[in-house]
């Protein structure tokens, strides 16, 4: 099989470089390797043009947030795609040839997502962890889900062109989600595997802390406006506007958070253009994966897991 791995930047020689240079340790090469540099201003681009004569690199004019790794899959020529981010390491030389082994021998895996494990200790912990699952108790099972983990992911190419890409509108969070709806509801499967594992060194550098509160908030109207039928659309808005005003209030971001309901309601206007509500089946299909969803204990043990390390990684 041809596989293409697509990397995204933004600002982050200092990590991107040493990926590149860590893919040559890889028992399995890919036919192509592309970098799509989100208009860094830190010589990112001239770096790799330097150092890397093999990597197909495009730079965009301007940042357009996750869902810049558009243009990268939309030039890649493989069967398979993978999609790394830039702080996103694979732990095992043999990571690129165990991919192409799970999609070889199981034709009905479209999406295959990693294990992710910390920078620091190589575990796994809360904050790379969004499956519908008991992390302690599932995250050494291979599953099917209904999430997809942007920079740490393999595709069949073939998808692509059936649901179409990222959204563009959203920049940065739950892009992901909006593109599993759109997969599971044409009937491709998404899958995690713990065979596959890569480490999130999490590079904190030039991100900016207000960023989650504002687009987590945001868009997660925008998400329900787009893909839920119209009851459940309802509930997941009010329920995630809920959990995202407990995120700000521990962040101290508050502000960003009002601001990000209002721009929320605004922009359903822009966003009804979109809309598909998935289908009874797709509703059922997802009822049945999450099934071993925690109950709310457990998820505001984690919910507050969480928040505080993204707190300590961020330093607010």
């Amino acid at each position: 099989m041809n596989i293409s791995l697509v990397v995204l930047t933004c600002n982050r020689k200092d990590s991107v470089i040493p990926l590149l240079k860590s893919l040559e340790e890889q028992t399995r090469y890919p036919e192509e390797v592309i970098v799509v540099d989100n208009n860094s201003t830190d010589g990112t681009s001239d770096c790799i043009k330097q150092q890397f004569k093999f990597v197909r690199l495009v730079r965009l004019e301007e940042n357009r947030g996750a869902s810049g790794r558009n243009e990268g899959i939309k030039r890649a020529g493989g069967d398979l795609v993978i999609t790394l981010d830039d702080d996103v390491f694979f732990a095992e030389r043999c990571g690129i040839e165990k991919i192409e082994q799970i999609f070889e021998t199981n034709r009905d895996v479209s999406v295959l997502n990693f294990q992710i494990l910390d920078g620091e200790h190589q575990k796994i912990i809360p904050f790379n962890w969004f499956h519908p699952y008991e992390m302690e108790r599932y995250a050494d099972q291979h599953l099917l889900t209904d999430y997809i983990s942007e920079g740490a992911v393999c595709f069949r190419r073939e998808v692509f062109a059936v649901v179409g890409f990222y959204p563009e509108e959203f920049f940065i969070s739950h892009e992901g989600p909006d593109l599993s709806y759109r997969l599971l509801d044409n009937d491709f499967s998404i899958e995690y595997s713990p065979e596959i594992k890569v480490i999130h060194r999490c590079s904190t550098e030039h991100r900016v802390t207000w960023r989650n509160t504002y687009y987590d908030t945001r868009n997660q109207i925008w998400l329900a406006i787009r893909n839920l039928p119209f009851f459940r659309a309802l509930a997941h808005i009010f329920y995630r506007l809920f959990t995202t005003f407990l995120f700000a209030l521990m962040r101290r971001q508050l502000r960003w958070y009002l601001k990000a309901v209002y721009d929320g309601f605004r922009g359903i206007g822009s966003e009804l253009k979109y809309r598909k509500p998935i289908s009874k089946n797709t509703v059922s299909k997802i009822r049945n994966i999450r099934k071993h969803k925690p109950g709310v204990g457990y998820k505001i043990m984690s919910f507050v897991k969480r928040v505080n390390l993204i707190n300590k990684t961020f330093e607010v």
